[in-house]
């Protein structure tokens, strides 16, 4: 039988609001610890980007020559295979097997200046793309599928660019991408040296499916639907 003179113990206010304040702090720090990951992968990213635009030059002005699309790799280096001299990695005219070759060498022929260490075996079966091989694995960020996080180093046409570029598949939000170009750039998808575009038409990421000129910017979907060109 229940004692009607035993006093019942319960939290006080003080003792709720102390409760709630560290399960406050608890929250905040999950999302502050995510939010310094999500960071740490966008720099991770950026920086190898970087290491790219570097190399690439210090490439052309000791060999004269793309990587990639060099005429006379083979007599610098065994194993690999030259390009066609037109001065556009990965873009001929008419379309060969130099257009998906060229992307493969390019990484190749970098890898054997030692100038870039990622890809280093260049043309496998049928000039496919295997990521890490012949065609480096974004560091850090995670595209749509394990397909899309690469990075090609290509003759980029989309947007406009019409130069030697890096060029991304759907790896990013509008919203991450947006804030790239901002921080980076000019923030306008469609100028600058960098360029955003999103060739799905799935009105997820930038409206205009590459075509030239900005376009506008499509938040809210969470979609991971932007493709980035970097300009070198």
């Amino acid at each position: 039988m229940r004692n009607p003179n035993k006093k019942i113990s319960g939290f006080t206010l003080i003792e709720m609001s102390i409760v709630l304040v560290v399960i406050g702090l608890i929250i905040g720090g999950v999302l502050s610890g995510r939010a310094l990951i999500d960071t740490a992968r966008k720099q991770a990213f950026l920086a190898q980007i970087e290491g790219y635009r570097v190399a690439v030059p210090a490439f052309e002005m000791k060999y004269d020559a793309l990587p990639g699309d060099m005429t006379n790799a083979t007599s610098y280096w065994s194993g690999t295979v030259d390009g066609d001299g037109d001065l556009k990695i990965g873009r001929s005219t008419p379309l060969t097997v130099f257009y998906r070759r060229e992307k493969l060498l390019a990484w190749q022929h970098l890898a054997l200046a030692e100038m870039v260490f990622d890809a280093p075996e260049g043309v496998i079966s049928g000039n496919s793309v295997y990521v890490g091989r012949n065609t480096p694995e974004i560091k850090g960020i995670k595209g749509y599928d394990p397909a899309n996080s690469i990075i090609e180093l290509v003759y980029a046409s989309r947007k406009a660019m019409n130069r030697t570029s890096l060029e991304t598949r759907h790896i990013m939000t509008s919203e991450d991408a947006w804030a790239i170009d901002k921080k980076l750039d000019d923030g306008a998808n469609g100028s600058g040296n960098i360029r955003v575009y999103d060739d799905w038409g799935s009105n997820t990421c930038t409206t205009g499916n590459g075509n030239p000129g900005n376009a506008t910017w499509l938040f809210g979907s969470g979609r991971k639907s932007c493709r980035l060109i970097f300009g070198i």
